[in-house]
C-alpha cells in the first residue's frame, strides 16, 4: 500500500483534497481504478515548497517554492489520456522580479477568482492580485 500520495493524485481520483492525507511533494500516481494503484512516478521536482493549491475550475495548479510563485496546468503534470503532450510542463511564473512572496490565498469577488499574493520588500508588504484571463 502506498503511504503517501500527492494532492494532484487525490484531486484528479477524489475530487477533493484533505490535509490528513500526507503528501509528497513532486509525486502522483495513475491509478486504473480507484481501488488499485499503479507506481508512483515523479512529476516534477521543486526545491523549499512551502504552499500549494488547486484552481480546478481552470486545471491550474499553483506552487510557492523557494518565494516564487508558479503556476502549472494539471493536464501537463497529470494527463487524462495517455500520450497526451498538447499543454507545455514549463510552469509561468506569477510574481515579476525577485524571490519575494511569503504566501498567498485564493478566493473569488464578484464571481471572479483573484490569488492573492504577499510580497515582501525591506519593511513594506504588498498584495498583489492575478486572475485567470481566457
Amino acid at each position: 500500500m502506498v503511504e503517501s500520495l500527492s494532492l494532484l493524485a487525490v484531486v484528479r481520483v477524489f475530487g477533493l483534497v484533505s490535509c490528513t492525507i500526507p503528501v509528497v511533494s513532486g509525486y502522483t500516481f495513475s491509478p486504473s481504478q480507484h481501488s488499485s494503484l499503479k507506481p508512483v512516478r515523479h512529476v516534477i521536482h521543486l526545491p523549499s515548497v512551502t504552499q500549494c493549491a488547486i484552481l480546478e475550475d481552470f486545471g491550474i495548479f499553483l506552487v510557492l517554492a523557494d518565494k516564487i510563485l508558479l503556476a502549472y496546468h494539471i493536464e501537463a503534470l497529470v494527463p487524462s489520456q495517455p500520450n497526451s503532450s498538447s499543454v507545455s510542463l514549463d510552469p509561468q511564473r506569477l510574481n515579476p522580479g525577485a524571490k519575494d512572496v511569503q504566501f498567498f490565498t485564493i478566493g473569488t469577488m464578484h464571481n471572479r477568482t483573484l490569488v492573492i499574493y504577499a510580497r515582501k520588500k525591506g519593511v513594506n508588504i504588498s498584495f498583489p492580485p492575478c486572475e485567470q484571463h481566457s
